[in-house]
């Protein structure tokens, strides 16, 4: 997470979104939290286990990566790494306290989410490259 971070600090980024890979936040959802960041003016929104901003489905960190490798068209092929010890091996959040307390509700279905999301960071990355002369 500190290297997240330092990138986009080093690289100048307005805003910055951390989720964790546990399930426990719907990825499709992160443009409403850059939405809210935006009209709030904050640089930074962190959400902690009270708040789930998931939908409430179960969704595995493979189904994640190849919705998203499906999406972008990559071929790329994922990269596995020994895990630490974990006692907690599937999780699904309540997103209770995120519709009681901050109103919020996942609207979006998840692919659709997803999709939003890799179109909304290459049009905005597009946007941040200068052009030449």
């Amino acid at each position: 997470m500190q290297a997240g971070f330092k990138f986009a600090h080093e690289h100048g980024y307005s805003y910055m979104v951390q989720i964790d890979g546990d399930g426990q936040h719907d990825p499709g959802e992160i443009r409403k939290l850059f939405d809210a960041m935006a009209a709030d003016r904050v640089d930074m929104i962190t959400m902690d286990r009270n708040y789930n901003v998931g939908t409430g489905v179960k969704t595995t960190i493979n189904e994640l990566v190849d919705a998203l490798l499906e999406i972008t068209g990559s071929d790329r092929e994922p990269e596995y790494r020994p895990q630490d010890q974990m006692f907690v091996t599937h999780r699904v959040g309540s997103t209770e306290n995120a519709e009681r307390d901050l109103g919020f509700g996942a609207e979006i279905p998840y692919e659709e989410g997803l999709r939003s999301v890799v179109e909304w960071r290459h049009s905005d990355e597009r946007r941040a490259v200068p052009e030449q002369a």
